[in-house]
């Protein structure tokens, strides 16, 4: 059995929960979609977080983690013509119906943005979806389900509670890291999913686990390339700049607040 990707109708296996074309989620069960190989991009930017054997999040990470989880979010919900973001100007997120894709914070989240008295730009949704209540543990929970990741309670000096979340599968892991760098090498053509990942990690500060410092000096210029969206479409790199503006913004309004304050 086949699906038909209903973005740019190219037909794809029935298992597959991504369009290899276009990237746009598919329309799978819930048990399909339990099974599937595919990860969602807020799904893979926590697995880079995380460090493999403790479950806590990498400190290089932790300032821009929500802003990069909630990025993944809305470009999730791009690719799954969910939402529309205004290529310039101020970026005003627009939707485009709430049909359900199967993923619990996808769905809330373009019913929040559909039922929104008023339409909003990017900045704020990222903001909005970020301070999202237990954000990164519903993400977590979900690979957790999957067996990728375990749950663990424990304590910090035996006082301070903490949940982790090691990995128990670390082969979607290796499958991403193996994916990036093979389209930051140029051994393999970039396709919209990877140039979005990569410029959600960047942006998020999530790429230390891909790369030693002297490799990210060497691919600097690549990187720089790949995460404009040159080399895709023009509605893909709009939603790409977008998405890194709106990040952009966020991570710098908590700041400017506390500093006046």
């Amino acid at each position: 059995m086949s699906h038909q990707c209903r973005q740019c109708h190219t037909v794809n296996r029935s298992e597959a929960r991504f369009c290899g074309r276009c990237g746009a989620a598919m329309d799978l069960t819930r048990k399909q979609a339990a099974s599937a190989a595919g990860l969602y991009l807020h799904e893979e930017l926590l697995l880079l977080a995380l460090k493999d054997e403790e479950g806590t999040v990498e400190f290089s990470a932790s300032g821009g983690l929500p802003f990069a989880l909630a990025g993944g979010v809305l470009a999730e919900l791009v690719l799954a013509g969910r939402i529309s973001i205004e290529p310039s100007g101020k970026h005003i997120v627009t939707s485009l119906g709430s049909r359900p894709i199967g993923d619990p914070l996808l769905d809330e989240t373009a019913q929040r943005i559909h039922t929104a008295t008023r339409r909003k730009n990017a900045s704020t949704w990222v903001q909005s979806i970020a301070a999202t209540r237990e954000l990164r543990h519903r993400i977590a929970r979900g690979l957790c389900a999957r067996g990728i990741l375990a749950e663990v309670d424990d304590k910090v000096l035996l006082i301070f509670p903490r949940r982790r979340y090691p990995q128990r599968d670390q082969a979607p892991e290796d499958a991403l890291v193996h994916r990036i760098r093979t389209v930051v090498a140029g051994s393999i053509e970039p396709d919209v999913r990877t140039v979005l990942l990569l410029s959600l990690a960047k942006g998020g500060g999530l790429l230390d686990p891909v790369f030693s410092r002297r490799e990210l000096r060497a691919h600097k210029r690549r990187i720089e390339a790949l995460v404009k969206g040159n080399e895709l479409g023009g509605a893909v790199r709009s939603a790409i700049q977008a998405v890194q503006a709106a990040m952009t913004i966020a991570c710098v309004i908590p700041v400017i607040a506390a500093c006046s304050s």
